[in-house]
């Protein structure tokens, strides 16, 4: 009897996935009877349809031009003549591929939109998954790379299926899928945090929260290090009761019925119970305008800058109290001190926000943020219960995770109303607060808040962490601004607001008297105002008359020029002989100092606002000729300064004799 003749096959694909091997168009199995056909069919299956060189591929598989040619004979044999063309310069795969078919499939789904039919196209996708690439090859240097890039094209998608079914809520399912793909592929952060939510979906929390701490064991082990931040933020919202799904409703701003802002932070008696500020109505304007300007929903930021006694804080306090009682938003009050606790004055003012803030809002921050925030404000863990202990890490991660944290409740409460920051005397901050402060200021550069910050002029540049600050606050929009003392017309009514039926002429002749004597510092001249009351009554030309100071402006004084060191201290005190003006030749000639100290020493003087130059005195030959100098003394200072040393210089001689 004659052979029949059999059929030719008919290809129409070649497997990769979970095997090497074809598939012909009625849905039959061909396997490669051996693993060099094997090996040759899937080096030509990776690059088809691309025609492969037969030197390139002998070399590929460690194979003689032979024996390649023997090879593909038989593999032709067995999968059919069509399957491989082969012309003068190599051989190509005509049919098609599984694996590229999953590359094409997953690229064509659109995984940014939460549509069923994105989701079916991904489930469908994943079914063709056959298994392992090249499972037999993996470990070939030809085949690894290949490998990696299926391997994590799957499990990408995988991660991106789960993800769709949690949106779908479809629990069940997505457990099915996500428990054996974190068993494959342990390191994957973004696999165990989908399933931890999936968990946490299904109703299983414990297990949801047990599932964190198990991956968090295998990467202290495996890796020595922790889950991401994110993976660590769903375990924290978790503990707070969420149950994995991110499309709920947001809550809506904590407002009362009329729309009015409901959150309510009382400000510090510092700023409650501050005298009402005089004069300067274009300053204090200005800073209103910048409340107004939150409304572009941007951070903006200002620095005010002045001597000691100036009225700064007075500046902050009828900002505060303007905010506070149109109810436009909410201010947050800190002072910097020194030898305070650590991150003061941000300590105080986020456990001021803690203390008072409705706890649905706390609730949030804690579900997004865990119980970072308790290192600064431990009354957070008594308000919401289900607050999570703070990560336990080194010190910067710790500083890292409290900055993040603190910006995020800041930024909580801008975006119920506008926030109003004011941090107070910049010059005394510890370096952490700094550092804090900079890390809000770039954190929150698109929240509705206002920073506003103080400082000493004399120490706006004494260190690098406050010029860093400086920077960072006045850059863009900032605005840094000098507050001078106040004119003989905001003086005026500061004399009429000390009380007494005085005429107008009366207190304009009496503001003049107290210009030239405080040169506007509000400070020195309410004292003056209050001194003067008390030993002359009525009689305005007493004003004119040195009157013993009151102890506390003295120690204010004394204070600024101790700080400027002991040949400052010297120089003045020398110069406070001379009178409220002196030439600064007399004053080189007189003083028992070198000429170098004492230059330097008016230098320093100047800059701290307790001299201001009046009229030119030329140098001395021997200095610089080239230069007139402006030297003269500050009337008000010099002539506080004046009495104050004419008691030191009695106290020192009566010690003396």
């Amino acid at each position: 009897m004659a052979d029949v003749e059999q059929p030719p096959v008919s290809v129409a694909v070649v497997r990769l996935l979970g095997g090497v091997d074809v598939v012909t168009a009625d849905g039959d199995t061909i396997e490669i009877p051996s693993a060099t056909q094997r090996r040759l069919l899937a080096v030509l299956a990776l690059e088809a349809p691309r025609r492969l060189r037969g030197e390139w591929l002998a070399e590929l598989l460690g194979l003689s031009p032979g024996a390649l040619r023997r090879t593909m004979a038989r593999l032709r044999v067995t999968i059919g003549p069509e399957a491989v063309v082969t012309t003068p310069t190599g051989y190509a795969l005509t049919c098609d591929v599984d694996a590229h078919r999953f590359v094409r499939d997953i690229a064509a789904v659109d995984v940014s939109t939460s549509s069923t039919a994105s989701t079916v196209a991904l489930g469908s996708a994943l079914a063709r998954w056959g298994g392992p690439p090249l499972e037999e090859f993996d470990a070939e240097d030809w085949a690894r790379g290949e490998v990696l890039r299926l391997n994590e094209l799957h499990a990408g998608a995988t991660d991106d299926y789960a993800e769709a079914l949690i949106r779908g809520r479809r629990a069940v399912e997505a457990l099915a899928i996500l428990e054996p793909h974190v068993e494959r592929h342990p390191d994957r952060d973004r696999s165990w945090g989908l399933l931890i939510r999936a968990l946490a979906l299904a109703g299983r929390q414990a297990e949801a929260l047990r599932g964190f701490h198990r991956y968090r064991r295998l990467m202290a082990e495996a890796a020595g290090t922790e889950p991401s931040p994110e993976v660590v933020r769903i375990e924290r919202r978790i503990a707070t009761g969420w149950n994995g799904l991110d499309d709920a409703p947001s809550a809506a701003p904590v407002r009362d019925p009329a729309g009015d802002v409901a959150l309510h932070i009382p400000l510090p008696r510092t700023l409650s119970q501050s005298a009402p500020a005089s004069g300067r109505g274009p300053l204090r304007q200005m800073l209103r305008d910048e409340v107004d300007l939150l409304g572009s929903g941007t951070r903006r930021s200002v620095v005010l800058v002045g001597e000691s006694g100036i009225g700064r804080t007075t500046l902050l306090a009828d900002l505060a109290r303007s905010v506070t009682s149109a109810g436009t938003g909410v201010v947050l009050y800190g002072q910097c001190r020194d030898n305070v606790a650590p991150l003061e004055p941000f300590r105080s003012m986020l456990t001021s926000c803690v203390e008072n803030l409705p706890l649905p809002l706390l609730m949030e921050h804690v579900a997004r943020c865990g119980g970072e925030l308790v290192r600064l404000c431990p009354r957070l863990a008594e308000r919401v219960r289900t607050t999570p202990d703070p990560t336990s890490t080194d010190d910067a991660t710790a500083r890292h995770l409290v900055f993040g944290a603190a910006a995020d409740l800041l930024r909580r409460v801008a975006e119920q109303a506008p926030l109003v920051v004011l941090v107070d005397d910049l010059h005394r901050a510890q370096p952490t607060a700094l550092r804090l402060l900079r890390h809000l200021a770039a954190e929150l550069a698109e929240s509705p808040i206002l920073l506003v910050g103080t400082l000493r002029r004399s120490h706006a540049t004494t260190s690098e962490e406050l010029r860093s600050t400086l920077v960072e606050l006045t850059g863009h929009d900032g605005r840094f601004v000098e507050v001078a003392g106040l004119d003989e017309h905001e003086l005026a009514e500061l004399v009429l607001d000390a009380g007494g039926d005085l005429e107008e002429p009366t207190a304009t002749e009496r503001a003049r008297v107290l210009f030239a004597q405080t040169a506007g510092n509000p400070l020195f001249a309410s004292q003056l105002l209050q001194c003067w009351a008390t030993e002359h009554g009525d009689d305005a030309d007493a004003r004119n008359a040195t009157a013993e100071l009151p102890l506390g402006l003295r120690e204010v004084v004394l204070d600024r020029v101790r700080a400027l060191g002991d040949d400052t201290h010297a120089a003045l005190l020398a110069a406070a002989v001379l009178g409220t003006e002196f030439d600064e030749a007399v004053l080189l000639d007189t003083a028992e100092l070198d000429h170098d100290v004492v230059l330097r020493s008016l230098d320093a003087a100047t800059t701290d606002g307790l001299l201001i130059p009046i009229h030119p005195a030329r140098r001395l030959d021997g200095l610089d000729q080239e230069a007139d100098r402006v030297v003269s003394q500050r009337r008000h200072i010099v002539r506080l300064l004046a009495v104050f040393c004419a008691v030191i210089l009695h106290e020192f001689f009566r010690f003396r004799s």
